[in-house]
């Protein structure tokens, strides 16, 4: 092969990711809007929920946030990501991430100094699925019945609150907002984005990197 063929090569493989880019990339902030417009769904229903059973989270509790295990989609963080990289916040973000291998409690926690289990999230409003639902929501178990999925915390301070909110989505009495209904409804803007749970931090690289992907082809 001459070295102008080479190069031709080069060029056509080059120009063939490139178009990979743009159309893999197609619709991200339709896609993003799509998941807020979700998100706004969420709490709804689970303002409804908790209102009902009288439970809320402690003010600056932080305990889920601290896990070192959290998982949710690139699909789910797209909208933080998109917010992050507009206000010029994502890149220091991502090396902050990049440090910990992108596993890890979440770079968007601020924990409050000398407090174990408070403190806040940096993009709160566009938290993902994942934080919106934890403690407030349910799964069915392996029979079917709708089970109400609780929190260390809340069991501690309101164990009799608890108690009752249980007995009542158990019985049937109430229906909690179900983790698994959610879930499928966030596929839909993008099935394959949405496709593996990762580590909290490896989602949001895949989602930062998306939309930096985006920019430079639609600047």
């Amino acid at each position: 092969m001459s070295v102008n063929a080479a190069d031709w090569c080069r060029n056509l493989s080059d120009r063939l990711h490139a178009l990979v880019g743009r159309v893999r990339n197609v619709g991200i902030p339709d896609k993003a809007r799509a998941i807020k417009k979700l998100f706004a769904e969420v709490d709804r229903d689970i303002e409804t929920f908790r209102r009902k059973m009288d439970l809320s989270c402690p003010q600056r509790c932080g305990h889920c946030c601290e896990n070192a295990r959290v998982e949710t989609t690139e699909l789910d963080m797209l909208p933080m990501a998109m917010r992050l990289v507009r206000l010029g916040e994502a890149e220091r973000l991502y090396e902050a991430a990049d440090r910990l291998e992108f596993e890890g409690r979440c770079v968007l926690y601020h924990p409050d100094e000398g407090h174990t289990g408070r403190g806040r999230c940096g993009c709160y409003e566009l938290r993902p699925l994942v934080c919106r639902m934890f403690a407030f929501s349910g799964n069915p178990d392996k029979h079917g019945q709708n089970r109400l999925v609780v929190c260390g915390v809340l069991r501690d301070r309101v164990p009799d609150t608890v108690r009752r909110a249980c007995a009542q989505v158990e019985s049937g009495a109430v229906r909690p907002p179900l983790m698994a209904d959610y879930i499928l409804k966030a596929a839909m803007p993008d099935p394959e984005m949405a496709r593996e749970q990762l580590p909290i931090n490896l989602a949001f690289k895949r989602a930062v990197d998306r939309v930096w992907l985006y920019r430079k082809f639609h600047s």
